[in-house]
């Protein structure tokens, strides 16, 4: 979707078509307003991060795709190295996420008149959720209608591989719910044999439809292992990888045949009717599990844990067996088998998504419906959440890197009781200065700063007073005076704190460390 400088006219006829095809009617005007609003954030992201990151501050554009251009030239005239930057990767993310956003806005807007429609008299759309579903179909709901999209955020992406019509069927934020083909391909070792097990145990109907299927095919099932494939995933990529084996009848087609759901990531789906696992699919090669050993990390979030229902991390249940082929699946166990009876898993983006009706934030829906004050609420979760991951960096050398799409809040009576991680990257923390950035990153600029942030805006509160408490509880954890929790005190309150590049690291496929984050003023110390 390339996209002349401010001409827009070929891409609002393109958008206007494509939403029409799933019923949705947008006029000429609202197409090319979303255009241009999704136009101006995305200059708006790429002037802010250029700045930070000392690339280019001073370039003056109304265009993002003109911003990037003035952008090459300044920084080429700087250095000619830079003509080897991936220029061209960046103007695809500019058209794609202006093309991506616009629809985001048409539909999305569509989609919260719906649902304020249903709400009829209803005040709260928290409760409103409560009452209208169980805690799967919650959960499937808030994966989809908060699912973030930001420009160059890595955990917010949408496939560039992806075609536009490919968009509004395989991503989130379109309430999409994509039919998987299972394969069967022929058995060649005990692992596949292992697999079959796992997976019939996950999706007992849909095994034992598939071995119909397959027995209707003139074949015997027990000699194929099945594998979810993403429709997308068998057109794009097995059809001509695997043709030899298609063509000698090892690998047969099962198309359309488990409903799901897209979560946050479009690799992540849920079956449309609660299971026993997830399933998480190699649509592109940024996809990895990262749920290996598991099982001891887990040991290691109960000893460290301070919530009240627990820390978790969700397991690979085929994690322990050689990969069958290079498009297995990932089959993750379910999160919600972690919930006690009467609470919900709510993903953390949907706290910090505007509701329909009243324009606040999900989170503070639930500050109103727990009848605790915004500054009890926030003391207690962050108390709880700063306490547990400090405690797994100064008792047991392990520091925690995760996105906020991975993070699930366990919910009772509308109090967050504990965290289920659906994802993270587990690293060895006996090196404090080596993973304190990437703790402040997450932690407490990932996490804890968002939901500071979308609570100071409802309740007009002041930040320096969510700030300090955030800042009383790391002094409470960190008094003792040993070299570790004195090493940890002395990063947290520092005079700045590093932030991890953007702009920078996608431009340059590997920067030296240095240059891999950048310096803002410590809040901890304002």
């Amino acid at each position: 979707m390339a996209l002349a400088y401010g001409d827009y006219h070929g891409l609002t006829h393109q958008l206007r078509f494509l939403l029409f095809e799933i019923g949705i009617a947008c006029s000429h005007q609202q197409t090319e307003t979303a255009i241009i609003h999704s136009q101006s954030a995305c200059l708006s992201q790429l002037q802010q991060m250029a700045t930070a990151e000392n690339l280019g501050a001073g370039i003056i554009s109304h265009e993002a795709r003109d911003f990037v251009a003035q952008l090459k030239e300044r920084l080429y005239r700087q250095s000619a190295q830079s003509a080897f930057f991936q220029w061209e990767r960046l103007f695809l993310y500019v058209d794609n996420f202006i093309a991506h956003q616009a629809m985001i806005l048409l539909y999305q807007q569509r989609w919260n008149q719906e649902l304020a429609r249903e709400m009829g008299n209803a005040t709260s759309f928290w409760s409103r959720l409560l009452i209208k579903h169980d805690p799967h179909n919650l959960l499937v709901f808030l994966e989809q209608w908060a699912s973030p999209y930001e420009f160059l955020e890595s955990q917010h992406f949408i496939p560039s591989a992806f075609k536009p019509r490919e968009v509004l069927q395989y991503a989130p934020q379109f309430n999409a719910q994509p039919s998987l083909h299972w394969c069967a391909l022929r058995k060649q070792s005990v692992t596949a044999s292992a697999f079959s097990q796992e997976i019939q145990r996950c999706f007992p109907v849909e095994y034992k439809t598939w071995q119909e299927k397959i027995a209707r095919m003139q074949h015997n099932p027990d000699h194929f292992t099945p594998l979810p494939v993403h429709p997308w995933q068998w057109r794009n990529a097995i059809q001509t990888e695997y043709s030899q084996l298609i063509d000698q009848k090892s690998l047969l087609l099962v198309p359309h045949h488990q409903l799901v759901k897209p979560a946050m990531s479009p690799s992540w789906l849920i079956p449309a009717k609660q299971s026993k696992a997830q399933l998480e699919l190699p649509l592109a090669s940024q996809f990895v599990s990262g749920q290996t050993g598991s099982g001891n990390l887990q040991t290691l979030l109960e000893q460290a844990n301070q919530f009240e229902h627990g820390l978790f991390v969700v397991r690979s249940l085929n994690q322990d067996t050689a990969p069958v082929c290079s498009f297995e699946p990932s089959l993750i166990e379910n999160p919600l088998f972690f919930l006690k009876n009467d609470q919900v898993a709510v993903p953390f983006d949907a706290l910090i998504k505007p509701c329909p009706t009243s324009g606040l934030v999900l989170i503070t829906e639930m500050v109103h419906l727990s009848a605790i004050s915004p500054l009890r609420f926030f003391a207690q979760y962050a108390q709880q959440f700063l306490a547990s991951f400090l405690n797994l960096l100064l008792k047991e050398n392990v520091s925690l890197m995760f996105s906020s799409g991975d993070v699930l809040l366990i919910i009772d009576k509308s109090l967050p009781k504990g965290i289920i991680l659906k994802k993270t990257q587990c690293l060895d923390a006996r090196l404090i200065t080596e993973v304190m950035p990437g703790f402040i990153n997450t932690i407490l600029l990932g996490h804890l700063q968002p939901l500071l942030q979308a609570l100071c805006r409802d309740f007009q509160l002041k930040p320096s007073l969510l700030w300090k408490i955030i800042k009383e509880t790391l002094l409470a954890h960190l008094s003792e005076n040993s070299c570790r929790a004195v090493q940890i005190r002395d990063y947290l309150f520092a005079d700045n704190w590093f932030v991890r590049k953007r702009l920078s690291l996608r431009l340059q496929p590997r920067p030296v460390n240095e240059s891999t984050y950048y310096p803002i003023a410590n809040p901890l110390l304002g």
